[in-house]
């Protein structure tokens, strides 16, 4: 049996959409990067992070996950600041990241 063109349109346009969208794996993956991200700079020296152009929003959940030594706490404040850098332009923080990686390496 033929299809109509129209359930044809159909097919194409909704296999297009779920090509568009992450899964739900490289959604997870992503988040997890940007946490990893996160915790590299807090690890990072605070001058350092201070030179980075980032917000203040960050910069203060930075020092405050800095501060906690509770392992509960300190994953909790990493999520946090995982959900403030999707705001984040993540290309140019990593280059300037692995710039700093670089010069300290010398």
């Amino acid at each position: 049996m033929r299809k109509s063109k129209k359930e044809e349109a159909y097919q194409e346009s909704d296999w297009e959409q779920q090509e568009e969208k992450p899964s739900r794996t490289q959604k997870k993956k992503a988040a997890e990067n940007l946490q990893k991200l996160g915790e590299f700079l807090v690890d990072m020296a605070e001058t350092e992070v201070n030179r980075l152009d980032i917000s203040s929003e960050l910069k203060k959940a930075l020092s405050i996950a800095r501060t906690l030594t509770k392992h509960g706490a300190r994953k909790r404040q990493l999520q946090y600041i995982g959900v403030i850098m999707r705001e984040v332009d993540i290309t140019s923080l990593t280059s300037i990241m692995e710039k700093m990686s670089h010069l300290n390496k010398s």
